[in-house]
Order: C-alpha cells, then structure tokens, then sequence
C-alpha cells in the first residue's frame, strides 16, 4: 500500500486499514481498493481559507473504516446522512447558488 496522507494520520489510517483487511480476512488488494474509493469521496476538502491545501475529510474517513470494520464490506450509503451538507445550512453561511 502507497503511503497515504489523510488528515495527518495517515500511519494510522493505513494501520487500521490492514487490520481490517487482515480480520475480515479479505484479499490485500481490497486495502487498495478502499483507499480508491476514499479518494473519490472524501478528498479535497479544505478546512481554512488560510491554505490551499486540500485533505481527506477526517469525519468521513472514520465514517468508513467504522463500517468497513464492522461489516467488512465499504457503506452503501458512502456519506453519512448526518454528515451531508444541506442547502439551508449553505444558506445560512451566507451562499446563494
């Protein structure tokens, strides 16, 4: 598995990762795939408009590896209910579309 950089965890996200394939008793490469998957949903968020940089949101991260932990299998629902920007919310912060 490629070194990972989510939320300046990325040693431990990786970690938890392998041991979630190793006691699901998975195959290795579906480490890989999960971290694809990941990367499509929760990549390029920015936290501060101090800084460009974009990283996985941590919230979402652990959304997943909780799941995929529990039921060794990725969520069917890849954003929690909860956790799901609305557009009242958007509203409020003063955007408009």
């Amino acid at each position: 598995m490629d070194r990972v950089f989510i939320s300046g965890i990325s040693p431990e996200v990786a970690s938890v990762l392998s041991q979630v394939i190793k006691d699901c008793d998975l195959p290795p490469e579906k480490a890989d795939n999960a971290l694809t998957m990941m990367h499509t949903f929760y990549d390029g968020y920015c936290f501060s408009d101090r800084t460009d940089e974009l990283i996985y949101n941590p919230t979402l991260t652990l959304y997943f590896l909780k799941f995929f932990q529990r039921y060794c299998q990725y969520p069917r629902r890849m954003l929690d209910g909860n956790l799901g920007i609305r557009k009242k919310s958007l509203i409020s912060l003063g955007y408009r579309a």
